[in-house]
């Protein structure tokens, strides 16, 4: 989900990996009002700091006076989504999560895209709600920090895939758990995938 092309990114600007386009997924242990059973989207990771979006964290607010605003003008009839997202505690632009390649200003090159501009949300107004996210907000973390608390089991990295993005809120983060343990038993038993069937082997 970088912004700029990695070519226009100095090397010295430029983690030894990156972790945007991947989920985190909150382990269960953390059980703050913030962060508790969350699974956030990696926009940017840089040496400077890193940015992600929470996207199971329904607001709850009306989304309606936005909603009218976005769809202002629009001929065509616009299903409102269902909620805004808290998108994490720092301020920001409304932006949404989608997956309609026709519109992406930004992704992870897996089906899942990113949308800021107010032209681009009118447009994704007339997509199907179940189609994108829309959320206020972010989460940052300080250079190495978001590092230091993968390495002490806070959160857990994961491929980004729509299944995932887009599944109901309250599903979200127990689908993306399920995903984390078939990965760490996968790694253990060293198969290049799990089987469909337990009775195959």
């Amino acid at each position: 989900m970088n912004r700029l092309p990695p070519s226009e990114k100095p090397e010295s600007e430029c983690p030894k990996f990156s972790l945007a386009g991947l989920l985190l997924v909150a382990a269960p242990q953390v059980d703050d009002n913030l962060f508790g059973k969350t699974v956030c989207l990696v926009l940017e990771h840089g040496v400077d700091q890193s940015i992600a979006v929470v996207l199971n964290r329904p607001f709850a607010l009306d989304v309606l006076p936005l909603w009218e605003q976005l769809t202002q003008g629009l001929t065509k009839t616009a299903k409102p989504p269902h909620h805004l997202n808290f998108g994490g505690p720092h301020s920001g632009p409304v932006v949404a999560i989608h997956d309609r390649e026709s519109l992406a200003e930004g992704g992870n090159g897996n089906g899942i895209y990113l949308a800021a501009q107010v032209e681009t949300l009118k447009k994704l107004a007339l997509v199907p709600p179940e189609h994108y996210r829309l959320l206020v907000g972010h989460a940052a973390w300080k250079a190495g920090q978001l590092e230091q608390e993968i390495m002490q089991g806070i959160w857990y990295p994961i491929p980004a895939s729509p299944d995932l993005v887009f599944v109901d809120d309250y599903d979200m983060w127990r689908d993306s758990m399920r995903r984390v343990g078939g990965m760490v038993v996968q790694s253990v038993l060293g198969l290049k995938a799990l089987p469909l069937s337990p009775h195959l082997n």
